[in-house]
């Protein structure tokens, strides 16, 4: 469904404008998963899946026509067309369609050590991501560009036991490296700041539960 918005303020004048934005998303998938009793003492756990993420994304925005007697210092007096001034200030003309397919294989694995009977010690790794997209918000080549996934592999080293059969002691050290982390900032566009995931980076997160 189409999302409107209308009235944005200028310098001396109040004009009449409208966001217009629909999208489509298909997704696809398969997973599987499986363990293994390698010894009395060892065991070993895996998985993997694949999901592909299909975007489609059509969005405009524009400034309606001046009003008979409206200043029109900042919009032209017949509209303007924000995402390509070149196109009529209507609905039906004045957006832009981006489509891209996003796809990843997410996976788990981790080995398990039965010290003994209520002690464990386990290692294990995994990976996920979030899909990239588009940025529906924006208003000039560089902020109309789709952005890449999220991409993050974590490493986690864990102790688990119960003692004195009535306390339960957990414990865990992780460590998770992301790749082009998604984060959503406002850039300066010569019709003014907007939304857009326009910069994406690598980060690193150490962390201990007990």
């Amino acid at each position: 469904a189409w999302v409107r918005e209308a009235l944005t303020e200028f310098p001396g004048r109040l004009v009449a404008g409208l966001d217009a934005r629909n999208g489509e998303v298909k997704v696809a998938g398969w997973q599987a998963g499986s363990g293994l009793k390698l010894t009395d003492v060892f065991s070993l756990t895996f998985g993997a899946r694949y999901t592909e993420d299909d975007k489609l994304a059509r969005a405009g925005t524009f400034f309606l026509p001046a009003a008979p007697g409206e200043p029109t210092a900042v919009v032209p007096a017949g509209g303007l067309c924000v995402i390509n001034p070149t196109l009529a200030p209507t609905v039906d003309t004045c957006f832009f369609t981006g489509e891209d397919t996003f796809s990843h294989i997410s996976w788990t694995a981790g080995v398990d050590w039965q010290i003994q009977d209520g002690m464990m010690v386990y290692l294990k790794s995994s990976n996920g991501y979030r899909s990239g997209g588009q940025n529906l918000r924006g208003v000039d080549a560089a902020t109309q560009l789709p952005f890449d996934e999220e991409v993050v592999t974590d490493v986690e080293l864990g102790f688990k036991a119960q003692l004195f059969d009535v306390l339960r002691l957990s414990t865990a050290y992780y460590h998770s490296f992301y790749k082009d982390v998604q984060v959503s900032q406002l850039p300066n566009t010569p019709l003014g700041a907007t939304t857009a995931v326009v910069y994406q980076a690598d980060a690193r997160v150490d962390g201990l539960e007990l």
